[in-house]
């Protein structure tokens, strides 16, 4: 299978965004700032704001949550809490400069929030930078060994870098803290798949399902792990699955498709290959099989359409003009298929 399946690249990061911020489910990673009694401090409307705004972060209402918090912080500017939720409801915006400002301050507030160092963490590792999110991730559990997300993210982002064995280790150890998180299963699940160690990557995404049985990602590379067995009948079942979950799932229907070609049926490949590029115009892979398997079913043009249209994302590619000199040659166009075997061979060398 292709390179895009086998590793943590953005689509992996992409479908665990939002457990990876709290303890398994969306909404902020933690109502505090590291002080339980900070609360008794604040004014009492301050901690009203705060908490109707945990509230709405909770309900995915981040532009609401953020008026309760900039209200909060208001009435008392020095509270911790206030600045890491709000750092929480800009994250969640995608907002990750003005996240990373307020879990500053949080930390300048309280130099020892295990809470706001995870978060921070967790923002350069939405960003893919992930040096920077390691050492946010060691200092929150320098002050909080027993943070099951910090280990969980510090796993994640050690499994960004091809890390994998360091990543199982923080997976590990996340789960002794927590067996019960779902997102630790999967994405141990995925870094054993990365190894090719495709048994003890079943267990964990079968255990995933056992905690979450509505987790599309977990469908999704379990499935994965079947078809790279070769057993295409249970990794269908589970790739339906998935993208019954979840319907914008562009790799979902990839992968999908590529059972539906290997197996020759190439009309289905074609419609899932289309699904999966109306989710995601730039998917390269999907464009070179639907144009592959446009080609197996004599539909030459069509062929020639989708490797045009992925020569302009990759005009260099070699593989892909050789496929679409194959079919200009299909339809008698010598001209046009010399053209496109000269710089097959020019750029493959």
């Amino acid at each position: 299978m292709a390179d895009r399946q086998k590793k943590f690249d953005r689509g992996s990061i992409d479908s665990v965004m939002a457990e990876l911020a709290g303890l398994g489910t969306p909404g902020p990673p933690s109502d505090s700032a590291g002080n339980e009694h900070e609360e008794s401090r604040e004014p009492q409307n301050a901690s009203h704001h705060i908490r109707y705004g945990v509230q709405l972060s909770s309900q995915g209402q981040y532009e609401e949550a953020i008026s309760e918090f900039d209200q909060a912080i208001q009435l008392d500017p020095k509270s911790a809490r206030a600045f890491n939720n709000r750092g929480y409801a800009y994250f969640s915006l995608h907002e990750y400069e003005q996240a990373i400002n307020d879990f500053n301050m949080t930390l300048k507030l309280n130099p020892r929030s295990a809470s706001a160092y995870n978060n921070r963490g967790y923002v350069f590792l939405a960003k893919e930078e992930y040096a920077q999110a390691v050492e946010e991730f060691n200092q929150a559990l320098s002050l909080d060994d027993r943070m099951a997300l910090a280990w969980h993210n510090r796993g994640f982002a050690a499994a960004s870098q091809g890390h994998y064995n360091d990543a199982i280790v923080d997976f590990d150890q996340c789960l002794r803290l927590n067996p019960e998180l779902a997102n630790a299963y999967q994405n141990r699940g995925v870094a054993y798949l990365a190894k090719g160690e495709f048994d003890p990557a079943i267990a964990d995404l079968d255990q995933a399902l056992v905690q979450q049985p509505d987790y599309a990602s977990a469908y999704y590379h379990r499935g994965f792990v079947y078809v790279a067995q070769g057993d295409y009948d249970h990794g269908l079942h589970d790739l339906t699955q998935a993208i019954r979950l979840q319907s914008n799932f562009p790799d979902a229907y990839y992968v999908r498709g590529d059972i539906h070609r290997a197996r020759g049926d190439f009309d289905q490949a074609v419609a899932d290959y289309s699904e999966a590029l109306s989710h995601d115009p730039q998917f390269t892979l999907a464009y070179y099989h639907r144009g592959e398997s446009h080609h197996q079913l004599h539909n030459f043009d069509a062929a020639i359409d989708d490797f045009t249209a992925l020569l302009r994302l990759q005009p260099d590619n070699p593989s892909v003009h050789y496929s679409r000199g194959l079919a200009y040659a299909a339809k008698n166009d010598d001209e046009r298929a010399s053209a496109d075997f000269d710089r097959a061979r020019q750029f493959g060398q």
